[in-house]
């Protein structure tokens, strides 16, 4: 069923916040859970090599990736193939070296960190609790907000002053190199390509480029202002102009980062208009937003980790 664009205020949405290291640190744990389970059993990765080398895939993507539904729909097609040249006794050796492979510690934490960073990925530009491995970390940081209409996207994006065209152009060109090598896996390196590209352009345009990212990081501030009603573990209040981001930033380490995460939720949830209080049953398919630069979140301010989290989603009442 398709989905309306949100014209006006609904209730809050709560959704946890992938800045913090808690989260980051429960999806870790819950992959390393699932890969365990996935592996434990006698007969895991199935009866061949072939099926045992896909399992081992999809251990890294997990069930939701699309690589994973890629790799097992050619598994049929593979093993024949196989079969012509590898008679069964060899086969069962490579299934075992797999299967030994997959118990050791060092792999199953290789493969739980990369499930958990395609996860949380798929998180930030879906903004579906549903595409995290745990929906509900412990000693996780939860945003409330308010969904944005149209037009009150447009008025906070505007307040942010002038948008460098110019500077949007190259921003958006060096992400587009950064996302082809990041398609390219480990054999790509996607911030030596981003830097390249910046490292090309001359001073008017590196300028340009400076002036867009400021514009970027005043509209996200103004766009989390505009839709927060509160953060989890900050006693900071919504006044009559919103919530008071500048604040937030100066009392959170990871501040401008959670800002930035928050304005995206923002942007995702009220252009699709996403029911309020989405848990692990919510809807996916939210078009990837926009890369963000590294930022540097560096300060003496104290971590979204350190601040009294809530254990659970808060009510909205």
């Amino acid at each position: 069923m398709l989905k309306a664009i949100n014209t006006g205020v609904s209730n809050p949405v709560s959704l946890v916040l992938a800045t913090d290291d808690a989260v980051i640190e429960g999806q870790i744990a819950a992959a390393r859970r699932e890969i365990a389970a996935e592996w434990d059993r006698p007969d895991a990765g199935g009866d061949d090599w072939v099926s045992a080398l896909i399992a081992a895939a999809v251990s890294a993507t997990g069930d939701d990736g699309s690589a994973a539904e890629v790799l097992q729909s050619i598994a049929g097609v593979g093993q024949g193939l196989v079969e012509q040249f590898i008679d069964a006794e060899t086969s069962a050796k490579f299934t075992g070296r797999l299967r030994e492979w997959m118990r050791d510690r060092a792999t199953r934490e290789t493969l739980a960190a990369v499930r958990a960073q395609l996860a949380l990925r798929r998180y930030r530009a879906s903004s579906a609790l549903s595409d995290l491995v745990d929906p509900e970390p412990k000693g996780a940081t939860w945003v409330r907000f308010l969904p944005l209409s149209a037009s009150d996207l447009r008025d906070a994006e505007a307040s942010a002053g002038h948008r460098d065209r110019l500077g949007a152009l190259h921003s958006g060109r060096a992400f587009d190199a950064y996302r082809a090598e990041q398609r390219l896996g480990e054999s790509g390196d996607p911030e030596l390509a981003f830097a390249r590209y910046r490292a090309g352009l001359d001073a008017d345009e590196r300028q340009a480029v400076a002036n867009f990212e400021s514009w970027r990081e005043r509209a996200d501030i103004a766009i989390a202002s505009a839709a927060v009603v509160s953060i989890d573990g900050f006693d900071i209040e919504r006044g009559g102009s919103g919530y008071p981001m500048a604040l937030f930033i100066a009392e959170c380490l990871e501040g401008h980062g959670a800002a930035t995460e928050i304005a995206g939720h923002v942007r995702n949830v009220s252009t699709l208009g996403k029911p309020a209080g989405s848990s692990r049953s919510s809807a996916h398919g939210t078009p990837e937003p926009e890369a963000e630069a590294p930022r540097d979140t560096a300060g003496s301010a104290p971590s979204v980790s350190d601040a009294a989290p809530a254990k659970s989603a808060p009510s909205l009442d």
